[in-house]
């Protein structure tokens, strides 16, 4: 599935971050690693070394991959680092991007800037971002678990393709998770106090995702479905975390990047606090994949619970 992966790096150790990532997957998937390097791409600071060091280090973390018996080629690009990446990604016929976010001023401008931003609002790849807070490890062997988590549009549904795409690939488990928003500000499942309105919500998010269980390819395989309450981008951060997931898998629009992923300000607020790889499929790719949804059908919920 993912037979070259596109990991790009800018000589900082933070930049370093998405190779345990991008060297995991293409164990898994027997893919190739490509590794970019400019001095264009990302940040400069007291992090990133002298260029001579950085073509260096670059080497040396293509020796060390190579040693794990990955396939790895390195290359540097030149010009603005999106585009640079962009057209990288191009030339390699890479099927994936891996590429890690700055931890200055929260997320960086690796994420909300230019760089991931761009990329995301102009490659038709799926990414995977290893935010600043990701604390997870890559397993290179299973058992593995995705986190799928859905809002009830068919644009977060796309999203579904890739994952069991992944899952079968990774043999891993996957659970879909419907966050749902207690009225009166009760933030806990299972509490007696549960308003009924909120209880009824509960249970349609339950219907909802066995609908979707049963009607999307999911029977025979390990998939759990799970409901929870609260604030939905901290719940589904916390389920990622607190649940041992190794992937969280999410669609988002094709304009107006990170800052109009498929579930609005939640997906956002999810990458703010994600101690979790998420990986996320554009909305160019996903609208393929949701036949015949117009505009308005593509954004509109599939029922009235929207986290």
């Amino acid at each position: 599935m993912f037979t070259r992966i596109l990991v790009p790096l800018d000589g900082s150790r933070r930049s370093e971050r998405a190779l345990p990532y991008a060297a995991g997957l293409a164990k898994v998937f027997g893919g190739e690693l490509a590794l970019i390097h400019d001095e264009a791409i990302g940040l400069r600071d007291d992090d990133v070394p002298a260029s001579a060091d950085t073509l260096g280090r670059i080497t040396d973390l293509v020796q060390a991959l190579q040693n794990m018996g990955l396939r790895v080629w390195s290359g540097v690009v030149h010009g603005p680092a999106a585009e640079a990446i962009l057209r990288a990604a191009d030339d390699a016929h890479a099927d994936l991007i891996v590429m890690s976010t700055h931890g200055r001023s929260g997320l960086g401008r690796w994420l909300y800037g230019s760089v991931a931003d761009e990329v995301l609002r102009h490659t038709t790849l799926p990414i995977v971002l290893i935010t600043a807070a990701c604390e997870r490890r890559w397993r290179i062997e299973g058992p593995f678990r995705l986190l799928v988590p859905l809002d009830g549009s068919p644009l977060a549904e796309a999203a579904l393709g890739l994952a069991r795409e992944v899952g079968d690939a990774l043999n891993a488990e996957l659970m879909l998770l419907r966050v749902v928003e207690p009225a009166d500000g009760f933030a806990t499942l299972g509490t007696s106090y549960l308003p009924a309105q909120s209880q009824g919500e509960l249970d349609d998010a339950q219907a909802y995702l066995d609908d979707v269980s049963a009607s999307s390819g999911m029977p025979g395989r390990r998939t759990a479905r799970r409901i929870a309450a609260g604030d939905p981008a901290a719940r589904i951060a916390a389920v990622a975390r607190d649940e041992d997931f190794d992937l969280i898998v999410m669609s988002t629009h094709a304009s107006g990047g990170l800052a109009r992923l498929t579930m609005g300000s939640v997906a956002t607020s999810v990458l703010h606090r994600a101690a979790t790889p998420t990986l996320l499929l554009r909305s160019a790719v996903a609208h393929r994949s949701v036949a015949g949804a117009g505009d308005e059908s593509a954004t509109s919920p599939r029922t009235t619970t929207v986290i």
